[in-house]
């Protein structure tokens, strides 16, 4: 019997519904990088990538194409890596410790991983073991003296990262430049204070304030205060809109607090956790004082996890501080971005995708009180006018 999911071209009819991006494409021009009697400076450019066959046609010619290019492809995956002496790092696991211990550290991407204990010895993180043997930057061994595969660091490692889902999140960041360390709440039960958890963290002093939850509830459902009874717009003179809009102002809204708040996880649930504090590309970041991160994420699964509710949110605000850069930020950032903001990221079966909530005081930014245009100053009289006015202006002013 014929298999049902047989990958011959020429079985597929109907082309309308086939994504074109999922189409084969022509790898024989990996050939070139498995010669090994190739120069090596030409193996230096990166080849453009092969073009594809939209459409069968049935013909001999598309099959050996077909068949040559699978053929380049299975070869290029079947080569070997190779580590020079110079950037060559090894690193042996340690299951008691949960981390990988680094022989010598070499390279660059030491200034954004891994951490030195009081004897110099620089440990590696599950997630960051996996992401540097991924890369082929790293060779693993176990404590027997056995090199590890990729898949043994997958099995070892996996598992102390929190979960797939976190660390494909760690991944992708680190694979497009960014800077991650662990935050204080990576783990679900108490916030971490381990060696490589970093002790630099600048909050806010202290002071009581209701969370955002308890806020909107005490207005909606609190005790009704007598409000204004009539029309909203008395007939009467207003010298400016300000004040027509004050009047206006009836609904109750949220108002986030100033800036005084202790930041605590322990009414936030998981996974709705900050996982890992983010940095944009920096050259002079230092690991001992990274300073304020630029984005929290919290990693959570599709499949498994619905939407936050309320209180799930200002729980996961709760546990963050405020923003310092606020006061400084334009009207426009302040609404995108609010006094605190947190980003989600779900993960469907490999795919993430990106959600940002943030702690907005919609009813603080009053968007109708807009300054006064700056009027320019000009000449005197009528010689604000044209080309004609240079000459009239000069009857405008005193003359000597």
């Amino acid at each position: 019997m014929a298999d049902l999911e047989s990958d011959d071209i020429r079985l597929v009819h109907d082309t309308q519904d086939i994504d074109l991006s999922d189409e084969t494409q022509d790898f024989r021009f990996l050939q070139h990088f498995n010669n090994k009697n190739a120069k090596s400076s030409d193996n230096q450019a990166l080849p453009k990538r092969g073009e594809k066959d939209f459409e069968p046609d049935g013909t001999d010619l598309q099959d050996r194409v077909l068949r040559e290019s699978r053929k380049a492809m299975h070869d290029a995956l079947c080569g070997e890596r190779i580590h020079t002496n110079k950037v060559h790092i090894e690193a042996t696991w340690r299951p008691e410790k949960q981390l990988a211990e680094v022989s010598i550290a070499r390279g660059s991407h030491f200034k954004s991983i891994g951490r030195a204990d009081s004897n110099a010895v620089t440990w590696l993180l599950p997630e960051e073991t996996i992401y540097m043997v991924e890369r082929g930057n790293l060779e693993c061994w176990w404590e027997e003296g056995i090199p590890m595969s990729l898949q043994g660091v997958y099995a070892s490692c996996l598992e102390y990262c929190g979960g797939l889902e976190r660390y494909q999140v760690y991944a992708y960041l680190k694979r497009a430049g960014y800077i991650l360390l662990r935050a204080p709440t990576f783990f679900s039960d108490v916030p971490n204070e381990s060696l490589y958890t970093p002790s630099h963290h600048t909050y806010y002093p202290s002071a009581p304030q209701i969370g955002l939850f308890k806020s909107i509830f005490r207005t909606i459902f609190g005790p009704h205060r007598g409000g204004p009874s009539g029309p909203l717009i008395k007939n009467t003179m207003y010298q400016s809109y300000d004040d027509i809009y004050a009047n206006l102002a009836i609904i109750p809204c949220h108002h986030p607090g100033k800036g005084t708040t202790t930041p605590s996880a322990v009414d936030t649930e998981a996974p709705f956790r900050v996982a890992y504090n983010v940095w944009k590309p920096q050259p002079h970041f230092k690991k001992s004082d990274p300073g304020e991160p630029d984005f929290r994420i919290a990693v959570v699964s599709a499949r498994d996890t619905p939407l936050p509710t309320l209180p799930q949110l200002s729980a996961l605000f709760d546990s963050i501080p405020f923003d310092k850069a606020y006061p400084a930020k334009n009207q426009f950032q302040k609404l995108k971005d609010g006094h605190k903001n947190i980003i989600i990221a779900i993960v469907d079966s490999g795919v993430t995708s990106f959600i940002k909530f943030g702690d907005v005081g919609f009813g603080d930014e009053l968007i109708y009180k807009r300054k006064p245009p700056v009027r320019k100053s000009g000449g005197g009289g009528r010689g604000g006018r044209g080309g004609r006015g240079g000459a009239r202006g000069g009857r405008g002013g005193s003359t000597a």
